[in-house]
């Protein structure tokens, strides 16, 4: 890699974070840093809610750009000091269509608005680990869900106890009956669902032009499908050890996983 990299996107999960996915190591953080007092824009870009990526970074003292939410949202900063550059919803009706073929599945359902997540499950104990964690309110049932649709959903986040094989199953289903979703997976029983246009790959492409900086100057790093977009976007895309192959297959590079820190060891390889 050459030193004129200007534009650092990273995942979150399988790839920041160890597999726990709760934990930035201190070396990820300390590259970061070092990359930011160079001159070098770090950028989160995730399916993470913001707030969820706003608390991450306040409790590790960094302050990093925002895409979230699979490219439905971007911020300049973490919440609330971050201003909003962009937000992009699901269409009322493709979004009413897609959860009631996905609770057919007998799938946990997700939809997100800003603070808030709609929740449809068959296990009353289910809950999503922002609700515990205090950082969005929680709504129940089918009919909030539908009701949140009409305000403007950003993602739906969806997922079983099924084999990767049956949830694409699954998804080509949802595809063929809506096709102009943007239907993707961020782990092997994961269905994530963003309005057409929307994914991570669009989102860095604004956020690099709106710095003026070519894509040649941008960085991405990443492990999953979802990840593909901005990769592909990219001049330097990155995969993790840990990345599926249809991943490592299109990117440039690979770095080490990400339980031995291989988003420090791509960003000191550019520094």
């Amino acid at each position: 890699m050459n030193q004129k990299v200007r534009l650092i996107a990273l995942d979150m999960d399988g790839t920041l974070l160890l597999s726990d996915h709760a934990t930035i190591p201190d070396r990820n953080i300390a590259s970061i840093r070092k990359a930011q007092a160079m001159g070098i824009r770090v950028l989160i870009c995730t399916g993470r809610l913001p707030e969820d990526i706003s608390d991450y970074l306040k409790r590790m003292n960094l302050s990093c750009m925002i895409i979230a939410c699979n490219g439905a949202t971007a911020y300049t900063a973490p919440m609330p000091q971050g201003k909003r550059m962009f937000l992009h919803t699901l269409p009322a009706e493709d979004a009413k269509r897609a959860i009631a073929f996905l609770a057919e599945k007998h799938m946990v359902i997700n939809g997100f608005e800003s603070g808030v997540v709609n929740t449809f499950s068959e296990d009353p104990e289910s809950h999503y680990h922002l609700v515990a964690r205090h950082l969005i309110e929680e709504k129940r049932g089918l009919e909030n869900l539908m009701a949140a649709a009409e305000r403007g959903i950003l993602k739906l986040y969806c997922y079983a106890d099924y084999s990767r094989d049956r949830m694409r199953e699954i998804r080509d289903e949802l595809a063929g009956i809506i096709p102009n979703l943007v239907i993707t997976a961020s782990g092997a029983n994961v269905i994530e669902v963003n309005a057409a246009g929307t994914d991570k790959g669009n989102a860095l492409r604004h956020v690099a032009e709106m710095l003026t900086i070519p894509r040649e100057a941008v960085m991405a790093i990443g492990d999953e499908e979802n990840d593909i977009p901005m990769l592909q976007y990219a001049g330097f895309s990155v995969a993790m050890g840990n990345a599926i192959e249809s991943v490592k297959k299109i990117c440039r590079f690979v770095t080490a996983e990400n339980d031995a820190c291989g988003v420090s060891e791509a960003i000191e390889s550019v520094l």
